[in-house]
């Protein structure tokens, strides 16, 4: 009987990525040690973090593979002690819309739609609260620019936690008369 040989991997990294609802993890940097002469043994390299939630230093669990002639020759040992971060996906607030009004000498504005977020995930859904929202200034016009601010995200449903996203920004404009 001849046992395959084991091959260690080195150098391994994990990628940084941001929040996709998925454990999937990217590996690069890893090297192969142990390979018979000039064999050409392939390393694919790939991962899965400990869970798919924001967050830093989080485990992850190496599903390295290799390919090549003389590959049933030897005995993949996985790299260990990986960790890896996940940061919050950006997301942006769209649809706002604020309403008209007659001049009343102030600029104080109201909406008809203060907007939503959405976050590109799967169902996943957040609660986008607001703040206040004004006119560029009080004189009367049109297609004067609404300022609406204040804004912040909750938890929502199917799974849509306020941890794993980040708003762009915590204002946005509209327009109105």
């Amino acid at each position: 009987i001849i046992l395959p040989k084991s091959l260690t991997v080195t150098g391994t990294t994990v990628s940084t990525k941001s929040y996709d609802g998925t454990t999937a993890a990217s590996l690069v940097g890893g090297t192969l040690s142990g390979v018979v002469g000039s064999e050409s043994i392939t390393l694919n390299q790939s991962g899965t973090f400990a869970n798919a939630n924001a967050g830093s230093s989080i485990l992850v669990t190496a599903t390295d593979s290799i390919s090549g002639s003389t590959a049933a020759n030897y005995l993949l040992v996985q790299p260990s002690g990986l960790t890896g971060n996940i940061n919050p996906k950006q997301i942006s607030i769209s649809g706002a819309v604020a309403n008209n009004k007659i001049y009343d000498g102030f600029s104080s504005a109201t909406m008809s739609n203060w907007g939503t977020v959405s976050t590109g995930v799967a169902t996943e859904t957040l609660t986008l609260n607001h703040g206040s929202a004004v006119f560029s200034d009080a004189n009367a016009g049109t297609s004067k620019v609404v300022t609406a601010s204040g804004y912040s995200i909750a938890d929502g449903s199917n799974g849509g936690l306020a941890r794993n996203y980040v708003l762009a920004s915590t204002t946005t404009t509209t327009s109105a008369d």
